[in-house]
């Protein structure tokens, strides 16, 4: 199949921190499993300006082997979005030739030019390339379009070529769908795109049942598009959770801002005994959460380090690898955050061995079963602490992370992105 996947949703360089990686592992996965893949990355720059994400140049650029051409818009794609997929130019060394050669089946070819020109062209939204280069939106099977730029902008392309649409649910649709603020144009243009769409993929059950409440009519076009997470432990740990008198590691991961209650979590964690805190992560909030983790009274710095506070141990941003050698470390993962798209820290956790504590009717609530697989939670410290003590004081704790391990192995990359290909066949 011949897939053109439409998102801003999408990384162009390594450490690119505005833009996750889980889409980019469905076009990874779907190019490994012998299909050709290409992106268009359409960026409406007033959008991108609020949202303080990086400006790259109108261009093609090249992301673990696979072709991306990024687009830059004035307007929230008004008019006829195809007058500007021409060829773009990039520096050489935005390319990376070994995954070139080792991953072919895309068809955006990818240049080498580099023109001072062209570059302050396209930061005024242009392109200064040759008209007769441009995208061959016929030669693809199917048009894939995340996020609400995304979608709006592969329904144009869609419409103008006859293609079919897929298009994918995020949380940040069913903000469009659900704020006034949007109501005369993204709702518009986002409901008209699931209309005339072959299927819906909605990133998690949460997002599926609230999609399918805000529009029933559109219910039986939705399926699950669900990443996945490569790797599991293979032997439990003896963790002695049911013995009372052992400090049990409690580990947290994330952005440090406000939604992801981190707050809350270590308010649930101040009252209680036998518990150690790790928080992994930077953000706006990190003043605020040393400040509410610290004691009263401060021992002296040769008792204590100074990232280290009353139940509390903040780790800072750390690298990936880094954070999985301490969810292999830890305990109990805990993240009761709201407005999670899917999650997939709470995949990895569960595969690192740790009992998973996820928020109720957000992130992966569907693929974590209360008291089965995992734990659902209230995001308030109430819920967090009775949870908490119920892990401490259970005697089948091995019996949810062999449940928890088990689920994993269906949840692998390539598992995942069968399914999506399989249900838009």
């Amino acid at each position: 199949m011949k897939i053109l996947f439409v998102t801003d949703l999408y990384p162009i360089k390594r450490g690119d921190n505005n833009s996750p990686t889980t889409l980019h592992n469905f076009a990874f996965e779907w190019i490994k499993q012998g299909h050709s893949v290409d992106i268009i990355k359409p960026n409406f720059l007033f959008n991108s300006f609020l949202r303080k994400k990086p400006f790259y140049p109108t261009g093609f650029y090249e992301y673990e082997g696979v072709n991306v051409l990024n687009v830059n818009y004035f307007t929230p794609f008004l008019f006829d979005v195809t007058k500007k997929l021409t060829r773009g130019a990039i520096d050489d060394s935005d390319l990376n030739q070994a995954n070139s050669e080792s991953l072919r089946g895309t068809s955006l070819r990818v240049t080498r030019q580099s023109n001072k020109n062209i570059w302050i062209a396209s930061l005024f939204g242009l392109n200064l390339t040759p008209r007769n280069d441009r995208i061959n939106i016929e030669s693809y099977d199917i048009i894939i379009g995340h996020m609400p730029s995304g979608i709006i902008f592969a329904k144009k392309l869609a419409k103008k070529f006859n293609k079919p649409l897929i298009c994918g649910v995020h949380c940040s649709d069913i903000k469009v769908l659900k704020n006034p603020i949007y109501k005369f144009y993204f709702r518009t243009q986002l409901e008209d795109a699931y209309k005339n769409s072959k299927k819906i993929a909605c990133r998690s059950f949460v997002l599926q049942k609230k999609f399918s409440e805000i529009l029933p009519e559109l219910a039986d076009k939705t399926f699950v598009a669900a990443s996945g997470v490569a790797g599991c432990i293979e032997v439990l740990r003896d963790r002695g959770i049911a013995a009372s008198e052992m400090s049990l590691t409690v580990l947290a991961c994330a952005n440090l801002i406000k939604r992801k209650n981190i707050d809350k979590l270590i308010l649930a964690m101040k009252d209680l005994e036998g518990f150690e805190l790790k928080i992994i992560g930077d953000g706006p909030e990190l003043k605020n959460l040393k400040k509410l983790a610290s004691p009263a009274i401060r021992p002296s710095r040769e008792k204590m380090a100074e990232s280290q506070m009353r139940g509390a141990t903040f780790l800072g941003k750390l690298p990936h690898e880094k954070v999985l050698e301490e969810m292999k470390k830890a305990d109990i993962f805990v993240l009761p955050s709201i407005n999670e798209t899917f999650g997939m820290v709470y995949l990895e956790a569960m595969a690192c061995g740790c009992v998973t504590i996820c928020t109720k009717n957000d992130g992966i609530e569907g693929i974590i079963k209360d008291g089965e697989n995992g734990f659902l939670c209230d995001p308030t410290p109430e819920s967090i602490s009775k949870i908490l003590l119920k892990i401490k004081n259970s005697s089948n704790i091995k019996e949810i992370i062999t449940n928890s391990l088990a689920t994993i192995k269906t949840y692998t990359p390539s598992n995942c992105a069968g399914n999506y290909l399989k249900n838009i066949e």
